[in-house]
């Protein structure tokens, strides 16, 4: 949309020393955040699709989620 308020972003991201697949499993698995698996020329990512109707305190989970798969 073009009003700012009702935007949203998507963004791709890796965990150094894990397998995409492995990532998006464990972060379903732990927290029910969704992702999907994007195949790039060069790489896998784990693309996350935040939208207008999560909360800040649903990012905090993903964060957390990810900060701890990052750390095992």
């Amino acid at each position: 949309p073009s009003e700012s308020a009702r935007s949203c972003a998507i963004a791709s991201f890796k965990v150094e020393g894990k397998e995409t697949k492995k990532v998006i499993d464990e972060l379903y698995e732990k927290t029910k955040v969704f992702t999907v698996i994007r195949y790039l020329p060069d790489q896998e990512v784990v693309r996350v699709t935040p939208n207008l109707y999560n909360l800040t305190e649903e990012l905090d989970v993903l964060i957390e989620g990810i900060t701890k798969i990052a750390a095992s």
